[in-house]
């Protein structure tokens, strides 16, 4: 038994001395500078267009133009359902999205500043 243990520890310890060693079978294929300039193009281009998203998602037009709908389906809603004055009632949730989504930025700078304290 002991001598069971004894050979495999030989082994594993040779194993672990020759783990990475080349041997005589040739060494895997490396991409070569084509293929690595391609991969960055198309990491750029793919960074150019989250950029580009984000800077949309961010943008005061789209918050502009997210009110605008909401107003619209809202005055429709509150018409359809008969409330008063649907026009005046519907800017308030209107004015609340707009709040919110004006006031995140300045949120997410509080919390953020109050994690790495």
């Amino acid at each position: 038994m002991l001598c069971d243990i004894a050979r495999l520890a030989q082994l594993v310890e040779r194993f672990i001395d020759v783990e990475d060693v080349g041997g005589s079978s040739p060494s895997p294929r490396t991409k070569n500078t084509m293929d690595l300039e391609k991969e960055i193009e198309a990491l750029k281009a793919r960074n150019r267009k989250v950029e580009e998203e984000k800077s949309w998602e961010t943008s005061l037009f789209r918050k502009a133009v997210v009110a605008v709908l909401t107003y619209i389906v809202v005055v429709l809603f509150f018409m359809t359902a008969s409330l008063p004055h649907p026009f005046l009632s519907a800017l308030v949730p209107t004015a609340g999205f707009m709040l919110s989504t004006l006031s995140l930025p300045w949120f997410k700078k509080l919390w953020q500043k109050s994690r790495t304290r």
